[in-house]
């Protein structure tokens, strides 16, 4: 859940003197209208933010702000507390003269009863409270992206005439018509959190496409940013990550949108280095649970754990073959480090390298199974290889001086195989055909550290681990750098 401090800059647009309770009225067919008064100094910032984020106004955006409000403290937070100790409620006052009504259908009213449930708060305020949440996200995107809404003073108060003195004004109780607003989380927005900022896109209805996009709203903790929300697609499929959240590393999977974490080990000794098996059913993942670093697999929801290989060398690495029947991996048993493959049940053994390729090789098959990209040492810098599985004479595919390309995985296609370099000063993710050629620079940025690289199976995403002062989160991104999304 967002800070209160968050909170109360969300809404602080918005602060009045006093509150006032005013009333809903029951619309018998076509739900509950309940009607927001706006302050004077806080109006105009809605009427702009419902312009720039494509709303019929700010009953429509008021609205949006309440059931995202909702999505994140339900869905994602899990709360079950109240937080009426907050007293958001002294800083949001409904009773201002610009009116703007919301209109909540039977099915959709259960948004506003929660969030004024959980705050305390009478259904005005939690609109004001909506309304100023989506006002302050609006305030931060324009400020990323631009903004093609033009922001103009405050509207006049409702029903007041302008007089030559000789006559008092005269008021009527200003009214504006309820205004139909979208159901569910907000369509088109997505907001994306990076390191040291967090930036927001909001595409209008008609250029969203499939109307059916469903989002996902988390609280991210790691990495500092203007706001507390992510907002996001939601993306099919798992990911297999290593941690030591909990005092030593172990391996979790994750679904791709960031949620559903769960340990797939869970011990006091240390597993990294995790790969999914074709079908999904098992990970392989090297581990040092009796002093040296060892192959082992484990199935996918945690069970039937068997270590493969057993001796006083360092095994790592581990890499399935495209058919599952077998397991590349690193080992120095030979007393330098080599590529060696293994039956999928640790016999079998098979050296693919018969020279020092140095430590940090982390093979990646083809995924026709006929060849084996890995990182070695053996010109004085890290390279990217390729070798046929069966052994032979390794192809060199990158060339560089003074700097390192590591951690070679080969795409689904087989057409391009992603890296690790630090050849701009820093370490990024890059991609090259599969011959070495037509290098593509994914990531770029100052003082970040990109690493670890892995394809999603369609291919259309690439999942890695991104770095600042020593706490890593993953990141995805599409293979030429766009829609980068994260932390997930």
């Amino acid at each position: 859940v967002p800070p209160i401090s968050v909170r109360r800059i969300a809404c602080g647009l918005l602060v009045a003197s006093s509150v006032w309770f005013g009333s809903v009225q029951p619309v018998a067919a076509d739900g509950t209208d309940v009607t927001t008064g706006y302050p004077t100094d806080g109006v105009a910032d809605v009427i702009w933010a419902a312009e720039h984020l494509y709303y019929d106004g700010p009953g429509a955006l008021q609205k949006a702000g309440v059931q995202v409000l909702r999505f994140l403290l339900v869905a994602v937070a899990g709360v079950t507390d109240d937080e009426c100790d907050t007293d958001l409620g002294a800083d949001l006052d409904p009773s201002g003269p610009h009116l703007y009504t919301s209109t909540w259908p039977d099915d959709e009213v259960d948004a506003l009863d929660w969030v004024a449930d959980h705050y305390c708060l009478t259904p005005e305020q939690t609109q004001l409270l909506g309304g100023g949440v989506l006002a302050f996200l609006a305030g931060l995107d324009a400020a990323a992206n631009g903004t093609s809404a033009q922001r103009g003073d405050p509207p006049p108060v409702p029903g007041t005439e302008l007089t030559d003195g000789t006559q008092p004004p005269t008021t009527t109780e200003p009214r504006v018509d309820a205004e139909p607003s979208r159901p569910g989380i907000p369509g088109g927005l997505t907001v994306t959190a990076g390191v040291d900022r967090a930036t927001l896109d909001w595409s209008p209805p008609e250029v969203q496409g499939a109307g059916d996009t469903t989002y996902t709203i988390r609280y991210r903790q790691s990495f500092p940013a203007p706001h507390a929300l992510v907002v996001e697609p939601a993306i099919e499929g798992r990911i297999l990550f290593m941690s030591d959240r909990d005092g030593d590393w172990d391996l979790y999977t994750m679904n791709a949108d960031g949620t559903g974490v769960r340990p797939l080990t869970d011990n006091t000794v240390d597993d990294w280095s995790g790969d999914f098996s074709p079908d999904g059913s098992q990970v392989a993942f090297d581990g040092d649970h009796e002093g040296d670093v060892e192959i082992f697999t484990i199935a996918a929801d945690g069970s039937n754990l068997r270590q493969l290989t057993d001796n006083n060398h360092e095994d790592a690495f581990p890499a399935w073959s495209p058919d599952g029947t077998r397991i590349a991996f690193q080992s120095d048993r030979t007393g330098s480090h080599q590529v060696f493959t293994m039956a999928a049940d640790g016999t079998d053994l098979v050296q693919v390298t018969d020279l020092d390729i140095g430590n940090w090789v982390v093979p990646s098959w083809s995924p026709d199974g006929t060849r084996i990209a890995f990182s070695g040492t053996t010109d004085g810098d890290a390279e990217v290889y390729v070798v046929d599985a069966g052994g032979g004479e390794p192809v060199q595919l990158t060339v560089n001086e003074g700097f390192g390309d590591r951690w070679p995985k080969w795409s689904p296609n087989g057409t391009r195989i992603a890296f690790e370099s630090d050849r701009d000063g820093d370490w990024e993710i890059f991609t090259m055909a599969a011959d070495g050629t037509d290098l593509v620079q994914v990531t770029a940025n100052d003082g970040l550290s990109d690493t670890e690289p892995a394809w999603s199976p369609d291919g259309t995403r690439i999942a890695f681990t991104r770095g600042d002062a020593g706490t890593n989160e993953i990141f995805l991104v599409d293979p030429d750098g766009d829609n980068l999304l994260g932390p997930v």
